[in-house]
């Protein structure tokens, strides 16, 4: 069985639209250098005493932009929602 001249072009559509959904998917290749991120991490205070001020420090050299917030597990403020884009809300 052979498939047919339409099966065949809806086929070729079909996995266009897969790959154009892969690429919108996929996770952004990460550039430490050239990020300019925020990261808000909840923690207790002796991770943020002991293991984070070396991470800190690379953090410095590696991604000079990228901003990290320590938060206390029992800060839910940071959890509040915040008002998204209008390009990221549906229509």
């Amino acid at each position: 069985m052979n498939p047919t001249p339409r099966a065949e072009e809806l086929a070729r559509a079909f996995f266009a639209g897969l790959d154009h959904i892969d690429g919108a998917l996929a996770a952004p290749s990460f550039d430490p250098p050239k990020a300019n991120m925020e990261f808000i991490i909840s923690t207790s205070d002796y991770l943020a005493g002991t293991i984070f001020p070396g991470f800190l420090r690379q953090l410095e050299k590696d991604a000079a932009n990228v901003r990290l917030w320590l938060r206390p597990p029992s800060d839910i403020n940071f959890m509040r929602p915040t008002k998204l884009p209008e390009k990221l809300l549906w229509s």
